[in-house]
């Protein structure tokens, strides 16, 4: 999820996208197309549909609903990617389902979709002063653009466990280590 335009590209808000597109790029597509009110690609590789809304982050069930209706796709089978300023800056957490948290994109889907049983990908953009709105709609720091791009790359890595082994296996990769990724020696670790 995020929100269209170069004006909300670089945005907290926007991180989602940001993954969409790594993924992209990884894949190779550059074939996007425009339905219901979304840019969407089609992954060969990934036997996956890319969608990222147009229709604002806080109608994104707009958009999303309509999607899955005309790919047959089920809702436990579309994955969101989204921001969530919950989680410390960096940590990434996969659920099945669930609340919406807070997240005015995650309600506008639930409402859409008539479930909240659909995977999530959140990824942490922290949270700093009191004022929310202003802080997903701000950009990120020069020091976390930095670490982002491992992040996002993180994330994308989930996404596509998801997309080739399914929900279990994108929580167990993503939620590891507390959702921090793992290093080399911990990869083999089932604890």
């Amino acid at each position: 999820m995020g929100n269209p335009g170069p004006k909300y590209a670089r945005t907290r808000h926007n991180v989602g996208f940001r993954v969409i597109a790594a993924l992209a790029r990884r894949h190779e597509i550059t074939a996007w197309r425009t339905k219901y009110g979304a840019r969407v690609a089609q992954s060969k590789s990934l036997a996956a549909i890319l969608a990222m809304p147009q229709t604002f982050m806080n109608d994104s069930g707009d958009s999303v609903a309509p999607l899955a209706v005309f790919f047959k796709i089920e809702p436990g089978d579309v994955l969101v990617v989204c921001d969530d300023f919950n989680l410390d800056f960096g940590q990434l957490r996969m659920r099945r389902g669930g609340s919406d948290g807070g997240h005015n994109g995650l309600k506008s889907i639930i409402d859409a979709l008539h479930t909240d049983r659909f995977p999530r990908l959140r990824i942490g953009v922290g949270r700093r002063g009191p004022d929310a709105i202003g802080f997903v709609l701000g950009v990120f720091s020069n020091e976390d653009e930095v670490e982002l791009a491992g992040i996002i790359d993180r994330a994308a890595d989930g996404a596509e466990t998801f997309a080739r082994a399914g929900i279990d296996a994108a929580i167990a990769v993503v939620n590891a280590a507390g959702g921090r990724g793992t290093s080399a020696e911990d990869a083999g670790d089932d604890t």
